[in-house]
């Protein structure tokens, strides 16, 4: 039996006694004793109840205990997916849960749709206590009980908030500032045409005489987009240079991917003709009216925070930098994100693979194969990631669920690249066209392609990544959604993800440093995607960053100051099946009950 972090409780004959729908109810003094003690020890405490709300939540304000409950959930449909609800909504496990309810049909049903919930008939209250399972850890001061409560606050308003995406652009207050660049913006203009691909429509590469030219132009108009909203500042995450009447730049950065800014601003400038360079992980409205966007004319330059004593390494695609912005936990944060390497082509650093061959002993011996290939460089194989220096350490996977893989010869050298279902890379024709015959016949040569990562791999490379962590060290897996996009480019691929969110699940189970941000509860249909199962709408972050900061405080981090917080449009809907036909018996609750106590 693992360590019990939520109890939920039944009300009518399991937390009082009869019947509230019928008659007075009588409160117990022993469970409020439980429902108190049960705080101290850092463990929270919830309701699943059938019954009128606004009576049950009348009748528990009479008593002591009303407001050690979070997230409450009292109405008339069935428990089972309620409480697997509440359980995601809380970023826990089932496993780390105990359900209390005199009903046998409701805890077999509860335990249908959460397989390994723990559930008890009210018999388990008299040792409850003793029992090691609910040991938790002194927590006198409720420090717990209040980052779940100010959690509660979040989806409270997240839950009430209806609409669609756009809606929730329409509530996020989104400011833009066109202005002229000047020589101070130099370096992040280098970054944005250089180094960025996913929402860079021209890709055109330049150097530095170009730049310069750029901040005093002659023949062009030039300008930089700085964009704010009330979560926080972006900073310059913008640039279009017009030259003879046509878009010679036109990039942004992918932390404002989902805010519809670049097709603002391409109808600000009159939609002037572009050619569109390679994949863009955006498209251009011409004709949809952008109303959530504001023109400002100033700027403010993000401050980072000068008081948080953690930090958070966030580790995976670009598109995490949507998420940073909405985490009210006060940590520090470092990213390692796919870049643009210095040919001018995406390097991805956040593959499994990459990681275990981030040693410089092993750049060392491969380094002469490593300078010929283009999609990657030295830089790709320098990591933080098993330093001490981040108390936290936030990981996508996804790139392990995409990529495929290209070994040199027979050696343990491996490139992850693009897609594991097509071979994009020993195929002449692709090769020669983009990086010339001479390479083109090397790497063919040399390489040969894997496909995918395999099932067993994947988990090796997990738990090797688990044991590398320096010690006090946690570590936050964002694993992968299971909804089908029908889509022919990426086909079936729910079902891959299927197989390796199977493992993350098994992985996270056996150790107690690894968490989880469980994205199948939060991305529940193809309204919350963009162009593929990996990329999200941008209404989905500030619930993935949620999630994060429960996870955060929970480790003692604490909130920022004059934190606010704001309506997110998706609630994460049960993915369990519904309304399940029970016919066990009622004494074989009384034995799980039993075996419990025991």
């Amino acid at each position: 039996m693992e360590q019990i972090k939520l109890v939920i409780w039944d009300l009518d004959d399991t937390l009082w006694a009869g019947t509230i729908s019928e008659g007075p109810v009588k409160h117990i003094k022993r469970n409020h004793e439980i429902v108190i003690a049960l705080a101290q020890r850092g463990i929270i405490s919830s309701i699943c109840s059938m019954n009128d709300k606004s009576v049950a939540l009348a009748e528990l304000q009479k008593s002591s205990i009303a407001d050690y409950f979070v997230l409450p959930s009292i109405d008339w449909n069935p428990k089972g997916p309620r409480i697997r609800q509440l359980i995601e909504d809380l970023n826990l496990r089932p496993i780390n849960v105990l359900f209390i309810d005199d009903l046998a049909k409701n805890l077999e049903e509860a335990r249908f749709v959460s397989p390994e919930l723990n559930v008890a008939l009210p018999e388990i209250l008299d040792a409850l206590l003793e029992n090691p399972a609910v040991a938790g850890k002194p927590d006198p001061a409720l420090k717990r009980l209040k980052q779940y409560k100010v959690l509660e606050h979040k989806i409270s308003e997240q839950s009430a908030f209806q609409g669609d995406s756009n809606d929730f652009l329409r509530q996020s207050d989104i400011k833009v500032a066109v202005l002229p660049p000047t020589e101070n913006d130099l370096e992040r203009l280098e970054d944005l045409i250089n180094r960025s691909n996913q929402l860079n429509f021209t890709k055109r590469r330049v150097d530095q005489s170009t730049l310069t030219h750029y901040v005093n132009p002659t023949n062009s108009t030039t300008g930089a987009v700085w964009v704010s909203d009330r979560y926080g500042d972006y900073g310059l995450t913008g640039f279009y240079a017009l030259e003879d009447g046509a878009l010679t730049q036109f990039a942004f950065s992918c932390r404002i991917l989902g805010f519809g800014v670049e097709s603002w601003l391409y109808q600000k400038l009159d939609c002037p003709p572009l050619e569109i360079s390679g994949e863009v992980s955006a498209t251009l409205e011409r004709d949809t009216t952008i109303d959530w966007i504001t023109e400002v004319d100033s700027h403010q330059q993000r401050v980072d925070s000068t008081t948080a004593t953690d930090r958070l390494l966030v580790k995976g695609g670009c598109d995490l930098r949507q998420l940073n912005p909405y985490l009210r936990a006060d940590v520090a944060i470092d990213e390692e994100m796919n870049y643009v390497a210095q040919s001018g082509f995406g390097a991805h650093v956040e593959h499994s693979e990459m990681l275990k061959q981030a040693k410089p002993e092993f750049v060392e011996k491969f380094k002469d194969v490593i300078d010929r290939i283009p999609f990657i460089d030295r830089d790709a194989f320098e990591t933080d990631f098993f330093a001490d220096r981040h108390r936290f350490k936030l990981y996508s996977v996804l790139m392990d669920y995409t990529a495929g893989i290209y070994r040199y010869r027979d050696t343990e050298f491996v490139v992850p690249h693009r897609r594991f279902d097509t071979n994009f890379l020993t195929r002449g024709d692709l090769l020669e066209e983009r990086f010339g015959k001479e390479f083109a016949d090397w790497f063919i040569n040399n390489f040969i392609f894997e496909g995918p990562l395999s099932e067993e791999a994947f988990e090796a490379n997990l738990e090797w990544m688990v044991s590398m962590l320096p010690e006090g060290v946690r570590l936050i897996l964002l694993n992968g959604a299971e909804i089908d996009l029908k889509s022919s480019k990426e086909p079936e691929r729910h079902l891959h993800h299927q197989k390796y969110n199977a493992i993350v699940d098994r992985v996270v189970a056996l150790h107690s440093n690894v968490s989880l941000v469980d994205v199948r509860g939060i991305v529940t249909d193809s309204s919350n995607t963009t162009n593929s199962i990996r990329h999200y709408r941008r209404n989905i972050y500030p619930i993935l960053a949620s999630r994060v900061d429960e996870i955060l405080t929970a480790g003692g981090v604490p909130l920022k100051e004059n934190i606010k917080f704001d309506k997110e449009t998706v609630k994460p809907s049960s993915t369990g099946r519904q309304q399940p036909i029970m016919k066990r018996l009622t004494q074989r609750l009384k034995n799980v009950a039993k075996r419990f106590v025991n």
